[in-house]
This record gives C-alpha cells, sequence and structure tokens, in this order.
C-alpha cells in the first residue's frame, strides 16, 4: 500500500521538487539506519503489469544484485535527479527524521520500511 505515499506526496509537493533521504530499508548482514543517499523527487510512474514501463532503462545497476527487485512487483516507480551519496559525517540517522505532521523524532524504536514522508532535517 506504499503507492499512497507517492500521490499524497505528488498532491502536498504541487510538482515542485522534494528532497529525498534514501536509506537502506532492508539487506542481508549489519543494518545500515542512516541515510546514505540523497536527491530529489520529481514525481512517480505507475508500473505496468508490476515492472517499470521503460523496463530496466531507469532501473540503478544496484538492483540486479537483488533478484526480486526486478521480478515486477511493483506499484509504483518514483522518480528523482540529483541524486548522490551523502558524505558519511553527514548522514542521518533515521530515527532523527521526523514524520510528516508530526511533532517529534521516531527515536531508537522506529524500524524504517519502505517509504515515509517526513519533515526536512
Amino acid at each position: 500500500m506504499k503507492w499512497k505515499t507517492f500521490r499524497e506526496l505528488d498532491e502536498l509537493c504541487k510538482g515542485m521538487p522534494v528532497d529525498v533521504y534514501i536509506y537502506e530499508s532492508e539487506g542481508i548482514g549489519k543494518f545500515n539506519a542512516n541515510a546514505t543517499w540523497r536527491g530529489r523527487y520529481i514525481g512517480h510512474v505507475e508500473s505496468d503489469m508490476g515492472a517499470h514501463p521503460a523496463g530496466l532503462t531507469f532501473r540503478p545497476e544496484s538492483t540486479a544484485k537483488y533478484t526480486a527487485d526486478n521480478q515486477g512487483h511493483w506499484a509504483v516507480f518514483w522518480e528523482l535527479d540529483l541524486l548522490e551519496p551523502v558524505p558519511q559525517v553527514k548522514e542521518v540517522w533515521v530515527g532523527d527524521f521526523t514524520g510528516y505532521g508530526k511533532k517529534k523524532a521516531f527515536g531508537h524504536s522506529f524500524s524504517p520500511e519502505g517509504p515515509i514522508l517526513i519533515e526536512h532535517p
């Protein structure tokens, strides 16, 4: 149901780009709970039977190491520009993020999973 997040974001931003912080929401081994990438959200596209309408043209090479990433089970694909790694000294711990419309940070019990709307750090 995370596709609703992108529809809500599109309503809120009305076509304006929005800063994005990307963190490892699942993986193998030790979990890094810091946002290690940032970019600008410029929109999303609906999937075509679970796959990106343009195939792998716009999918990063890193998705190849997770075979399920390209199996065609996604509802939407979000589109970014200005994607870059966050310098290690400026990485943001996801517990420091505050949910959109919330008053305080997520904190230590927060377990990130998928896209969420946050207040700009």
